[in-house]
C-alpha cells in the first residue's frame, strides 16, 4: 500500500510493538551512531565542495540503517519541474535510463512525492495499485518496496529527493524514518550550500570580469583623455572630490590635484584661485562644478580665469555636466559613496583666442579712429555741394550730379555710423565705455526717436502708444536714442513689405521700472539663431539670404548699453510672422 509521511512527523506503515531494554538500547545506540556519522558529513561539508561524493555518502548512510538494497539522489530544476539522478547505488542502467529524470506529474514514487511536497512510502510495488505504471521496471530493476522523501531549503523550496527501495516489502520504524529525516536535512543543507557557492563563485567570477574590463575600459578613457588638450576633471560628491583627471588638467592648475581631495581644499592648498571674466575672486559656493552637482543642471561655456600660484592668469570656458552614477568606475573610484552624484568638468584654455580677440579689437579700434577722419570729410564736402547747388550760380548741379551727391552724403553717414558702432564695441571690450547720465523724459524721449525714424521710410507706419504723459529715469539720453535707433531701423530692415510697427511704454507699479515693446510684422528670426543674438556679428540665416545688409552690431550693442543701464532686454520672435523686442529701464516717477 503506498502511503504518504511529512518529513517532520515521520509514521511507521504498521503498529510498533512495545520495545525491550535491550531493543531500546541497540536503538539508542544506532542513533548515537547515525548522528556521529551526520557530524562527520558535516565537518566534510565545510572542507570538500565534491557535492555528487557527498551526497553518495548519505545515501550510503541512509541505505545502511535501514537495510536497503538500492538509493539514489535526485536534483530538483524548478524551470524544467523535473529531478535528475546526480548519485546512486546498486542499479541497473535499465533503472537510471527510466528515472534518469523525473515529472512532477509522473506516478512514481518520487514523482507523487514531489507533487505532494511529503514522504511516498510503497510497502510493496506487485500489490500497491498506484504502482503499477511502474511495476514492471520494479521487476527488471528487482526492487519490491519504495520509500522517496523530499529534500527542501530552509525556505520550504524543493531541492531534492532521497530515494531507497528494498528487494523484499519494507515497513519502516519510526526510529528509522526520523534519522532518514535527519539525513535528508543534511543532504538538503550541502545541496543550498553548494549551490550557494557555486552562485558566489559565480559572481565573484563575474565581478572579476567586470572590474577588469572597467579598468580596461578606465584605462583606455585615460589615455583618451591626456590627449585632449582641454582639462578633464570628474568629481564627485558636495565637496566635489576628485576621481580623474588628465594630463591638461596639471597645465592649467600649475599643480597636480590628488585623487580624492576636496576642490575648494587643493586651490587652498596651492594657492590657486577662480576669478570671474572682470577679475573678481569668485566665491567657493559658486563653483561651476559645484553649481551642477547641487542642481543637477549642465552649466556650459561659463567665461573664468584661472589665476595660478605665481601670478599667471588663464582664461577658460568651464562646461560642468553631471551624471546621477558612472559604471565605468573601477575599483580605487569605487570606494567614494556610490550614491553620490558625479559631475565631468571640462576647462578649455581660451588664452589664444583672448589673444586674436584682443588683436582684432585693436585692428577695428584703429581703422575706425583711421576711417573717421576721411569720412568726414566726404561728408562734409557732400555737404557743400548741395549747399552751393541749392544756391545757383555758375557753380550749381545739374539734377543727375545733385543725386550722386546725395547719395555720396547718405553712404558718408552709413560709413560713419559703423565706425562709431566699431568704436563703441571696441570700448565696452577694452573696459572704456562710460555713460553720461541724466534725468530724462522716456516719453519725449521715445516720441522723438519715432518721428525721426518715420521721416526715413514712407513704407511702413511707426506708432507710439503710452497712457503716461511723463516717466522720468537717469539715463544716457544719446545711449538710450542709440538702443531706439538700432531697434526700429531693424525693424524697418527686416520687414521689407512695409507694414506697421509699434513701440510701446509703460510703468510696471511694482518694479517701478518703465517697460518698452518694440513689434514688428517682418521676417523674423529663424529658431536656430536665436539663442546667439545678441552676440556680435551675428545675423540670422534668413537674413543673409534675402541680401539684407548689416553688421549684426547693433543688437550686442542694445543688450550691452541696457544692461549698463540696469536694466534687460528680451525678444519673442517666429519666423515669416515678425519680433517683439522687449527691455525695462528702472525710472523716477511717473507724472499722469
Amino acid at each position: 500500500m503506498m502511503t504518504s509521511h511529512h518529513p517532520e512527523e515521520p509514521e511507521a506503515t504498521v503498529p510498533v510493538p512495545h520495545l525491550s531494554q535491550g531493543e531500546q538500547q541497540a536503538e539508542t545506540t544506532a542513533e548515537l551512531s547515525a548522528i556521529t556519522r551526520l557530524y562527520e558529513l558535516s565537518t566534510r561539508l565545510v572542507l570538500s565542495s565534491g557535492l555528487e561524493a557527498l551526497l553518495e555518502e548519505v545515501l550510503h548512510a541512509v541505505i545502511e540503517l535501514q537495510g536497503a538494497d538500492f538509493g539514489n539522489v535526485q536534483l530538483y530544476d524548478p524551470v524544467s519541474k523535473r529531478l535528475t539522478i546526480v548519485a546512486q547505488q546498486g542499479f541497473k542502467q535499465t533503472f537510471l535510463d527510466c528515472f534518469r529524470s523525473v515529472s512532477v506529474h509522473e506516478r512514481s514514487a518520487c514523482g507523487m512525492a514531489l507533487a505532494r511536497r511529503e514522504r511516498v512510502i510503497v510497502f510493496d510495488t506487485e500489490t500497491d495499485p498506484a504502482y503499477k505504471t511502474y511495476r514492471h521496471m520494479a521487476v527488471l530493476s528487482g526492487y519490491r518496496s519504495v520509500q522517496s522523501t523530499p529534500l527542501f531549503t530552509r525556505a520550504g523550496d524543493i531541492l531534492g529527493m532521497l530515494s531507497i527501495h528494498f528487494r523484499l516489502p519494507h515497513s519502516p520504524s519510526a526510529h528509522e524514518l526520523r534519522l532518514t529525516d535527519l539525513y535528508a536535512k543534511q543532504a538538503a543543507e550541502m545541496i543550498e550550500r553548494h549551490r550557494m557557492e557555486e552562485e558566489l563563485k559565480r559572481t565573484n567570477e563575474a565581478l572579476q570580469k567586470a572590474r577588469a574590463d572597467a579598468d580596461v575600459r578606465l584605462q583606455v578613457f585615460q589615455l583618451i583623455l591626456d590627449r585632449l588638450s582641454n582639462g578633464v576633471f570628474l568629481v564627485q560628491g558636495p565637496h566635489l572630490r576628485l576621481l580623474l583627471a588628465n594630463q591638461a588638467a596639471t597645465t592649467l592648475w600649475g599643480a597636480a590635484w590628488p585623487q580624492g581631495q576636496p576642490e575648494e581644499e587643493f586651490l587652498h592648498q596651492h594657492g590657486i584661485q577662480l576669478l570671474t571674466p572682470n577679475g573678481q575672486p569668485l566665491p567657493p559656493e559658486d563653483l561651476t562644478g559645484r553649481r551642477a552637482m547641487t542642481t543637477g543642471e549642465t552649466v556650459l561655456h561659463r567665461q573664468l580665469v584661472i589665476c595660478q600660484s605665481d601670478g599667471t592668469r588663464l582664461p577658460v570656458l568651464v562646461d560642468a555636466i553631471p551624471f546621477e552614477n558612472l559604471s565605468l568606475l573601477s575599483r580605487p573610484l569605487s570606494a567614494l559613496p556610490p550614491t553620490e552624484r558625479v559631475v565631468l568638468l571640462v576647462y578649455q584654455d581660451v588664452s589664444t583666442l583672448k589673444a586674436a580677440e584682443t588683436l582684432k579689437d585693436q585692428f577695428i579700434s584703429l581703422a575706425t579712429h583711421e576711417l573717421r577722419t576721411p569720412v568726414t570729410i566726404i561728408a562734409g564736402y557732400a555737404d557743400r555741394l548741395l549747399g552751393r547747388s541749392a544756391r545757383g550760380g555758375e557753380y550749381g548741379l545739374n539734377e543727375w550730379q545733385r543725386e550722386k551727391v546725395q547719395e555720396m552724403k547718405q553712404a558718408s553717414w552709413q560709413l560713419t555710423s559703423l565706425t562709431e558702432d566699431l568704436l563703441d564695441v571696441t570700448r565696452i571690450q577694452a573696459g572704456e565705455f562710460k555713460l553720461e547720465l541724466r534725468s530724462v523724459d522716456l516719453v519725449a524721449l521715445t516720441e522723438r526717436v519715432v518721428r525721426r525714424i518715420q521721416a526715413t521710410t514712407d513704407r511702413h507706419q511707426l506708432a507710439f502708444h503710452t497712457t503716461l504723459s511723463q516717466l522720468w529715469a537717469t539715463v544716457d539720453a544719446i545711449r538710450i536714442e542709440q538702443v531706439f535707433s538700432n531697434l526700429l531701423s531693424n525693424a524697418i530692415k527686416y520687414s521689407p513689405d512695409g507694414g506697421p510697427i509699434e513701440v510701446i511704454l509703460e510703468e510696471h507699479a511694482e518694479t517701478h521700472e518703465a517697460r518698452f515693446r518694440v513689434r514688428d510684422q517682418g521676417m523674423g528670426i529663424p529658431h536656430a539663431q536665436q539663442v546667439h543674438l545678441f552676440e556680435r556679428f551675428v545675423r540670422g540665416e534668413n537674413v543673409r539670404a534675402s541680401g539684407i545688409r548689416g553688421t549684426g552690431l547693433g543688437l550686442y550693442l542694445c543688450r550691452e548699453l541696457i544692461e549698463r543701464h540696469g536694466g534687460q532686454i528680451a525678444f519673442e520672435s517666429e519666423e515669416d510672422v515678425g519680433s517683439t523686442f522687449f527691455f525695462s529701464l528702472p525710472c523716477i516717477r511717473a507724472v499722469q
